[in-house]
């Protein structure tokens, strides 16, 4: 792995597959949950990042009562960049509709962060109606899935982020069969290197089932590249682009163009 890594640090000069980035947070004022982040949080640090590391495009997403976040303020701040898709922040039904005539594109759901548990009707409620008006949905998944979540989206679409973070075998093998759910490798692929065999095993036999990400700030495009590149070693040109972008612009079209 050394030696991959090191033929990949000046990415300008050799050709590589671009990245669609299904998680960043880029903020308003540089802040981030994370003061120790904060250097990496601007718009003019991502964007140079995206660019070196060859991100032709993410999915920037907003954190309620973070880096001067609002509904408003947030979509504003994104316009001028059509290489970052608007995602809002989202954990009440009533708001899908401001956000959907502000012009965002999906919305992500936090449990945690929300103070919900994620089996509560109200998630449900979110990704049904989100989907009903054409929005894609981000479902924060680090902490896994239940037989009741799984049971209950039924055939609503959803990226299910981070698949389950350490837990990533056993959320993958309950939502691997839910054709509607892509599954996000965002932060995972880069923080957990005994997993390794088993997301291997995913870019080999899944890759239509899978999208990556980097879960910017707290994970580089520099870590998310050299991640994608040491497991996409070995697989033919259409698994990875599958992969790298062509999954998750599939999945925006297909809901985006569901209203």
């Amino acid at each position: 792995m050394i030696a991959l890594i090191s033929q990949i640090q000046f990415l300008e000069n050799i050709n590589v597959t671009k990245i669609f980035d299904s998680l960043t947070h880029p903020t308003i004022d540089g802040k981030w949950l994370n003061p120790k982040f904060n250097e990496f949080s601007s718009l003019e640090y991502l964007l140079k990042s995206m660019e070196k590391n060859n991100i032709y495009k993410g999915f920037a997403v907003g954190m309620k009562n973070v880096g001067g976040y609002t509904h408003q303020a947030y979509i504003e701040f994104l316009k001028p960049y059509p290489n970052l898709i608007p995602i809002a922040y989202c954990e009440e039904v009533e708001e899908l509709g401001i956000i959907k005539s502000l012009g965002y594109l999906g919305i992500k759901i936090h449990p945690r962060l929300s103070n919900i548990q994620p089996d509560d009707d109200i998630v449900f409620d979110i990704i049904k109606e989100a989907n009903k008006l054409g929005l894609v949905v981000l479902y924060c998944g680090f902490l896994g899935a239940t037989n009741k979540f799984v049971e209950k989206i039924e055939q609503e679409k959803l990226i299910f982020l981070h698949t389950g973070g350490k837990d990533i075998k056993e959320t993958f093998n309950l939502l691997k069969g839910k054709k509607n759910v892509l599954l996000d490798l965002s932060y995972t692929i880069c923080k957990y290197p005994e997993l390794d065999s088993f997301i291997i095993e995913l870019f080999t036999k899944f890759y239509d089932k899978i999208c990556v990400g980097s879960d910017h700030p707290e994970v580089s495009h520099k870590s998310l590249r050299e991640r994608f590149e040491f497991f996409s070693n070995n697989l033919e040109e259409e698994a990875k682009n599958r992969i790298a972008y062509e999954n998750i612009e599939e999945f925006m079209g297909r809901t985006l163009c569901s209203t």
